[in-house]
């Protein structure tokens, strides 16, 4: 008989059990009586139900285990817990759930050794489903974006919070096992939502379409006459947007009526017409601007052609051009009508890189620019604006900027008054900058041998800055004769050129109420510079806050650098007056007067102050005339009202030279 053994227990068993029937049959061998043997079939295998269970605290069950081996003599059985205070076993297989936790039950045969684990896992008792709800009832989605889909299962800590979802259309609405929405294509689908415990159920119907990313408006602004019309059209974007519909709104009908699309212009103010999409509420809008039937709207060049034309040709008083696109004209336009014309439109105009030429040259005429920027270019020949005998008005951020006149005749990259009594007044923001040209880089006034007084006017934030020039006056070049006037923080700054960075002088300047030259560069008068033409030299007064401050005479380049504020030639005339300042201008290299140098002339200091200019050893003033044999006053520091001038913030007196004539300098109020 051939006996299965699972350890060294059963192997003892089959020993001894042998050595009996040896025994036996020697002892019974010879007796010729029968006999009948018996044999004894351990236990070699078991099975339990399950190998891992779980059951709720409190609870009993009976886990029944079942002998696989056939026939076998001793089927008793016994069990035991790894772990009785979480689960305690009967004799008979009778589970007890003691705790939470985790036990392994294990059972065995009397007989043979055979044994079976299963794992017990103990839980609370858990808290069933009672229902179940989604978060939206109906939900709009954009083609191809995904939305998650939320729910909320009662109460808040069921046990089993396992769901299932389902589309009733996967082609339209897709969801994923985690509640992923994805929009597929235009439709709607029904989405579903089933818990695992208790099958409780909650639905949402979701419409997928094309959504509305913007809306614009076919003009963002317009201009038309009295009378005049113009269409309107809203661009919704994507243009296959499933909502189409729009609404609009006027925000002026006695301006500008609206209907159907069309703007009919009805008096002069503006009106602004805004465009509302349905689908989720974009917003454009146009600005609608009308005009008197006398005004000329330009959007073109042959526009602008036909609206000067008529302008030179006819007698009326005034006229007034508005430029609704920017401008670019291939040939100068000649304004010589005796009215006043404004051009105005928050444009600009330019001179075409192919023309050479002034953009406007005016004879005789008033031209006000509003609003209005004029543009040339670095290779023309001329300055972009000639005034002979007109007179050009710029106000409200006007600027003419952008032109190099390369021509070493004609003066002024950016304005030329040449003839007649031509003038220029700038307010309101008005500058002229980043011109260029061999005298006279931002302006150039003179009128050569006839002597007309030219006038220039700064007032109101005016500025002239950035310009230069190859020789004399980086910002402003201004003959005998000449005016200019400077006040309300007018500036000319940040001008370049060999002699008179900010001015070079030769007319009559006046500064007050703040008005400044500051940061300016040039190897003579950083600032201004004060020459003698044929009949008269450069007057320059400074007064009411007025301040000639930061320019420089540069590091290299010119051996006798000298007057980075103000150089005073022969013939000129410097006065200050009470509340003028000049400081911190710096004087390099060079001979000294980094605040004023006086080579001539006259220079007279009612009030005002001078001080903290003396750089690199050069001192606040230096007086020497070499060629004039002209004045200096200097009020001492005692009397009231009196002026100052400072070296190193100690009070000082000027340095005083002279070669053959010396300066007749007078101190008021000391022997």
């Amino acid at each position: 008989m051939l006996l299965k053994t699972q350890n060294s227990k059963v192997k003892v068993i089959i020993f001894f059990t042998l050595l009996i029937l040896v025994l036996s049959f020697a002892h019974f061998g010879c007796d010729n009586r029968s006999t009948k043997v018996q044999y004894i079939i351990l236990v070699t295998d078991i099975e339990l139900e399950a190998e891992e269970i779980t059951m709720i605290i409190g609870r009993d069950r009976l886990l029944i285990a079942t002998i696989k081996t056939e026939n076998a003599t001793n089927t008793e059985l016994k069990w035991d817990s790894s772990d009785r205070e979480v689960v305690d076993v009967s004799e008979d297989g009778l589970l007890t759930a003691v705790s939470i936790g985790e036990a392994i039950i294990t059972v065995s045969s009397v007989d043979g050794g055979a044994s079976a684990s299963c794992l017990v896992i103990v839980l609370e008792e858990p808290i069933p489903v009672t229902s179940v709800f989604l978060n939206d009832r109906e939900i709009n989605m954009n083609l191809g974006y995904t939305e998650a889909l939320l729910f909320t299962i009662e109460p808040e800590n069921a046990t089993n919070q396992n769901v299932v979802y389902d589309s009733s259309d996967s082609g339209v609405v897709d969801v994923s096992e985690d509640g992923l929405l994805t929009a597929v294509s235009e439709g709607m689908a029904i989405i579903t939502i089933t818990t695992e415990d208790g099958g409780f159920t909650d639905s949402c119907e979701v419409t997928v379409s094309i959504w509305v990313s913007s809306i614009s408006v076919n003009h963002q602004s317009i201009s038309l006459n009295i009378g005049g019309s113009e269409t309107l059209q809203a661009i919704i974007e994507p243009e296959n947007a499933t909502n189409q519909n729009i609404s609009w709104y006027n925000s002026d009908p006695s301006v500008a009526s609206f209907i159907d699309g069309v703007v009919i212009a009805i008096s002069p103010g503006t009106s602004t017409i805004t465009v509302i999409s349905e689908d989720g509420g974009f917003e454009a809008s146009c600005e609608v601007t009308i005009y008197p039937v006398d005004y000329f709207l330009v959007s073109n060049e042959v526009e602008w052609i036909n609206a000067v034309s008529i302008v030179n040709e006819s007698n009326e008083p005034a006229y007034h051009i508005v430029i609704t696109e920017d401008l670019v004209l291939s040939e100068r336009t000649e304004f010589y009508s005796a009215g006043a014309l404004t051009i105005s439109g928050n444009r600009t105009i330019s001179l075409s890189h192919h023309t050479t030429g002034h953009l406007f040259d005016l004879w005789d005429q008033t031209l006000i620019l509003e609003d209005i920027a004029l543009k040339g270019h670095l290779n023309n020949s001329v300055s972009l604006v000639a005034i002979s005998g007109g007179h050009l008005f710029m106000q409200g951020n006007s600027s003419i900027s952008g032109n190099r006149n390369t021509n070493h005749y004609y003066g002024g990259g950016g304005v030329e008054l040449y003839h007649f009594d031509a003038s220029l007044t700038m307010k309101d923001n008005a500058s002229i900058y980043g011109n260029r040209a061999y005298r006279g880089g931002g302006v150039y006034a003179d009128s050569g041998y006839w002597n007309y007084p030219f006038t220039i006017i700064m007032r109101d934030n005016a500025s002239i800055s950035g310009n230069t020039s190859d020789t004399q006056g980086g910002g402003v070049f201004l003959n005998e004769e000449c005016i200019l006037l400077m006040y309300d923080d007018a500036s000319i700054d940040d001008n370049n050129s060999h002699t008179g960075g900010g001015l070079y002088n030769m007319g009559t300047i006046t500064l007050h109420d703040r008005a400044k030259i500051s940061n300016n560069q040039a190897y003579m008068g950083g600032g201004v510079y004060l020459a003698q033409n044929y009949y008269q030299g450069g007057i320059l007064d400074l007064k009411d806050f007025s301040t000639i401050n930061g320019n420089v005479t540069p590091w290299t380049g010119h051996p006798y650098s000298m007057g980075a504020g103000i150089f005073i030639g022969v013939g000129g005339l410097f006065r200050m007056y009470d509340n003028s300042v000049i400081y911190s201008n710096f004087l390099y290299l060079g001979e000294g007067g980094a605040g004023i140098y006086q080579e001539g002339g006259n220079f007279i200091m009612y009030g005002g102050i001078v001080y903290g200019d003396n750089y690199h050893g050069g001192v606040p003033v230096e007086l020497q005339n070499y060629y004039d044999p002209g004045s200096a006053i200097y009020k001492d520091p005692s009397l009231p009202s009196s002026s100052s001038i400072y070296g190193d913030q100690t009070p000082i007196l000027p340095h005083i030279e002279g070669y053959n004539n010396y300066t007749n300098f007078t101190i008021e109020g000391r022997e």
